[in-house]
């Protein structure tokens, strides 16, 4: 990526960081042209700031099918990948195409560490499968908040007993259950999850809490 005042401008370079699995994933999905195809590592241009643990790159947009995982994501180059784990960092702020999302960093048996892109960011980027995606990243500075969906924030300002127990709970369970309410693409279905929820912390009937019991 070379800056130039507030104009940036990205350019594919076959001589700087290699990002491994790119053309493993998607052979066919990149017209970058210069013969590309035939390489067996795809090589893009990347900036980075190690003291600040700032960085940007491209990448493209692929997508995840193992077992119940379906999802989308962007590959984070391999020296950024190491340098953030070396730092401890597993959340950051991720601009993709100039739209800003905090995400957490997530990793593969094979090593490789990527940030996963939701069909709603899809859509607000306007990409999908095998779009190159321009990426700025850098450190979350809160990486304990938790944005939670209007729907769960009111059922738990009224269910005053599931709101002081979810509320207690670590940054990492509130996400996930509130990734299963905010998932719902109604909002009838969203309310209908986050009344569900609370009677189930109110109760101590999570699946966790069956476990536990058992």
């Amino acid at each position: 990526m070379v800056r130039k005042g507030k104009v940036r401008t990205y350019e594919p370079a076959f001589y700087l960081t290699p990002v491994r699995h790119f053309f493993h994933h998607i052979p066919h999905c990149l017209n970058i042209g210069h013969g590309a195809q035939k390489w067996s590592s795809f090589y893009l241009r990347v900036t980075m700031s190690p003291s600040e643990h700032e960085y940007s790159f491209a990448g493209p947009l692929l997508k995840l099918k193992k077992g119940f995982a379906r999802h989308h994501y962007v590959p984070i180059p391999i020296e950024i990948a190491d340098e953030l784990r070396e730092a401890g960092i597993r959340r950051v702020i991720v601009e993709l195409n100039g739209r800003e999302y905090r995400r957490a960093i997530m990793g593969r048996k094979d090593g490789e560490r990527y940030v996963v892109v939701s069909k709603e960011m899809m859509k607000e980027m306007e990409v999908a499968f095998g779009d190159t995606v321009f990426a700025d990243l850098r450190p979350d500075p809160d990486p304990d908040r938790v944005e939670l969906c209007e729907e769960l924030v009111a059922t738990l300002a009224q269910d005053k007993p599931a709101g002081a127990r979810f509320y207690r709970m670590t940054p990492g369970m509130q996400r996930s259950l509130n990734l299963y309410v905010s998932g719902g693409k109604r909002t009838e279905t969203r309310i209908k999850r986050a009344l569900e929820l609370a009677h189930k912390l109110r109760t101590n009937t999570l699946f966790g809490d069956r476990r536990e019991d058992s």
